[in-house]
């Protein structure tokens, strides 16, 4: 099971990435301005935050496997037309669309992990699970860029489209596991306003929210600030994008992973504490990279941010997961998947795009990116004194 949802979330991640890296080709094709182009790599959270309260309440009544299935089926066809559009108009509706396929990725794995395997094994599951994030990402940088140079930037679509549509047939065949089988039933009644009560749960999603705003600036405007204001070819970003993602983000993950595992014995406010400190310690590496005077030290200093950064994500996950029951868990992650994509995806290629646009220097919307972690620090930090309450249950 842990290897199909890997490959699922593998692909909608080379999906993304191809389209940040081909941003520069797509400007020009289209006659785009940054700000534009900001709004289209934000266009597939409007379907994506539209559906995923439809998915929690599905996930939470029916089995989640069809549901995942038919998702990323969807998707996958999205991803297609992606490629064939001819237009502005057309090119941003595929985007949009694409979002109802994704808002099933995002709640259904870390759901389905957390029936499967017993919390002293969570972290290491979610990290496995999670590093398809950065590895999907590094192979889409590939993929657009070399694909623009040899082919056509839509090839990129062209692969992710059909890619998606085995993914989708994959996804029929996964188990389904009994939900809750390592908890007990926990007592109270609950509703979406309990939940937001909830003060670990609301600072814990608030910090993940800042904390995604931060990487997907960074991951859809990399490829131009290396083309534009580091003068790199467009192939050649892709490449040493995609080899700095992959690397940081499978050791990251899996190091975070073994180090959640081993904190956990803490509870929750360990797992936050130890985010809180990578987080605050990633700000200054973003920061350095964007003034370092070479092309050398600006990777290195991306490289250590983005290491400390992928440190928290199964850590993270594994202390969100405590604060829900199972059987209120799908409603649970929705929302905080709503969270971190309406004020995270949705938000920060726009802004970024914005602020480049009207200071005529893009490290100026990078920067702010690399500030908001400083606001993510002090969420988690929040969240550490109320981590540990009773679990949000179901009536």
């Amino acid at each position: 099971m842990l290897g199909g949802l890997f490959v699922i979330d593998l692909v909608v991640f080379m999906d993304r990435a191809s389209l940040a890296v081909l941003l520069p080709r797509i400007e020009e094709v289209f006659a785009l301005t940054d700000a534009t182009a900001g709004m289209l790599a934000a266009a597939f959270t409007v379907g994506y935050c539209a559906t995923l309260p439809l998915v929690g309440w599905l996930c939470d009544r029916y089995r989640r496997t069809y549901v995942l299935a038919a998702g990323v089926g969807v998707w996958s066809v999205t991803s297609l037309a992606t490629g064939f559009a001819q237009d502005w108009t057309q090119l941003l509706v595929a985007r949009c669309l694409s979002g109802i396929g994704e808002a099933t990725c995002a709640p259904i794995g870390p759901m389905l992990i957390a029936d499967a395997f017993p919390r002293h094994q969570r972290s290491r599951a979610l990290g496995v699970l999670l590093m398809a994030i950065p590895l999907g990402s590094a192979v889409g940088y590939v993929l657009g860029s070399q694909a623009s140079v040899w082919l056509d930037w839509r090839w990129a679509f062209y692969t992710t489209g059909v890619v998606g549509a085995i993914a989708a047939c994959l996804a029929l065949t996964l188990h389904e596991p009994t939900r809750g089988a390592d908890e007990p039933e926990s007592v109270g009644q609950s509703s979406w306003t309990e939940l937001l009560h909830n003060r670990g749960f609301a600072f814990t999603t608030l910090g993940m929210a800042l904390m995604v705003f931060s990487m997907v600036a960074w991951n859809v405007w990399a490829p131009t600030y290396l083309t534009k204001l580091r003068h790199m070819s467009l192939d050649d970003a892709g490449l040493q994008l995609g080899i700095v993602v992959a690397a940081t983000g499978i050791g990251g993950i899996a190091l975070g992973g073994w180090i959640g595992d081993l904190i956990s014995g803490g509870g929750s406010r360990s797992l936050l504490r130890f985010a809180a400190l990578m987080t605050v310690a990633a700000a200054p590496c973003f920061a350095f990279a964007l003034m370092a005077d070479s092309l050398v030290l600006c990777l290195s200093a991306l490289t250590l941010g983005l290491t400390l950064i992928w440190l928290n994500v199964g850590p993270l996950d594994t202390a969100l997961l405590a604060c829900t029951a199972p059987k209120i868990r799908g409603a649970g992650l929705a929302l905080n998947a709503l969270v971190l994509h309406l004020i995270g995806e949705v938000s920060a290629p726009f802004i970024v795009g914005a602020v480049s646009t009207a200071t005529g220097d893009l490290a100026w919307g990078l920067a702010l990116a690399a500030a908001v972690l400083l606001a993510a620090a002090a969420s988690y930090a929040c969240a550490v004194g109320d981590s540990d309450e009773t679990v949000v249950s179901s009536p």
